[in-house]
């Protein structure tokens, strides 16, 4: 059977961000005089930035259930056994569709359901230094993925602006895409280093 090792889980987060610096560094180099280009390059990084914080919450929280499901157990009224694998836990969080959730907000109650609000792993996710960090996340990639009015209005309420050309100009000014990474990249080491229990 397998089990989720939640220091592997960090690992392999850590290793994603660290592939994404590199390839924004080489984005930079390629497209030095051509703002555009690197501008897009900003944006797709955002997305896959977006897309392995997305694989490592839902990680996080499988290796938390491979170890005690005990909350999960009494909020849904169902007896899961002592053991289950990773792909059963899978099926747990999404319930047979794709994990997805809406802002910060909504990653806690997703922790909250899962795991319950007072478990060591939920409380590092949703620590008052990372708040601003997953915010700002998940409001630049929706603005870069849809490039909506809404994203648009929700992205400036976020970041704290007047106004905003596209996600990727943004993003590569001021060191705001490699601030994000770094931030997450110290909220996987503290998830790292944090008990269980």
């Amino acid at each position: 059977m397998r089990i989720v090792s939640i220091q592997s889980v960090c690992d392999e987060f850590i290793e994603a961000v660290s592939e994404i610096n590199d390839y924004i560094a080489k984005c930079n180099i390629a497209f030095a005089t051509e703002k555009k280009y690197q501008s897009f390059c900003y944006e797709n990084a955002i997305i896959m930035l977006y897309k392995a914080f997305e694989r490592f919450a839902l990680r996080s929280m499988i290796s938390c259930l491979n170890h005690d499901h005990s909350h999960f157990e009494n909020k849904y009224s169902v007896k899961l056994g002592k053991h289950i694998n990773d792909d059963v836990c899978e099926f747990l969080i999404t319930k047979g569709g794709f994990f997805d959730f809406k802002g910060r907000s909504g990653l806690s109650k997703v922790l909250n359901d899962v795991i319950g609000a007072n478990h060591n792993i939920a409380k590092v996710f949703k620590n008052t230094k990372y708040r601003d960090t997953i915010d700002q996340l998940c409001a630049i990639r929706n603005y870069a993925a849809h490039n909506s009015l809404q994203s648009k209005r929700t992205v400036m309420q976020v970041f704290g602006l007047q106004r905003i050309s596209s996600a990727g100009s943004f993003l590569k000014k001021q060191h705001r895409f490699e601030n994000i990474a770094a931030s997450l990249v110290e909220l996987a080491n503290d998830v790292k280093t944090t008990p269980m229990h």
